[in-house]
């Protein structure tokens, strides 16, 4: 990120597109400290999706991964690879929530489940879909138990 800002300093764009960065940045750093101040949520769907979003404007690394590493971490990763498509390249949710759906489906996830457990079915049964926020719910005959 930090080249990027040097190109734009060089580019002659500097000083909108600077405070228009880093305008984006104190609002998604102050949007991560209200839902922080909130009360706890054991499943703060907003506080994973924001943080993301401010480690990534600011270059930052991070992992993410469930405790196997390969159901929640194949959700969390498709949807953010589905968010990437909505504000990096300008995807219609519909398109978005299609290609989602067909990366749970059948994407590299699939196989990395596979290698971890000999099958390509995620391993999330029917009680636990029911708690899974929305947006972290397989589709439909992809999990164990059952229908997600």
């Amino acid at each position: 990120r930090q080249f990027e800002l040097l190109a734009l300093v060089r580019g002659g764009k500097a000083a909108a597109d600077l405070e228009a960065l880093l305008s984006q940045q104190r609002r998604l750093l102050e949007e991560g400290w209200r839902l922080l101040a909130e009360p706890p949520d054991a499943k703060n769907v907003e506080l994973l999706q924001t943080t993301s979003k401010l480690a990534r404007s600011l270059g930052a690394g991070r992992v993410t991964m469930c405790k196997s590493g390969k159901d929640r971490t194949a959700m969390s990763l498709t949807l953010e690879h589905g968010s990437l498509l909505r504000h990096a390249h300008g995807v219609s949710e519909d398109a978005v929530s299609i290609a989602i759906e067909a990366m749970r489906r059948h994407g590299v996830r699939r196989e990395n489940v596979r290698q971890n457990t000999t099958r390509r079915t995620y391993a999330f049964n029917w009680v636990q879909q029911q708690f899974l926020p929305e947006e972290y719910r397989p589709p439909h005959g992809t999990a164990k138990g059952g229908a997600a």
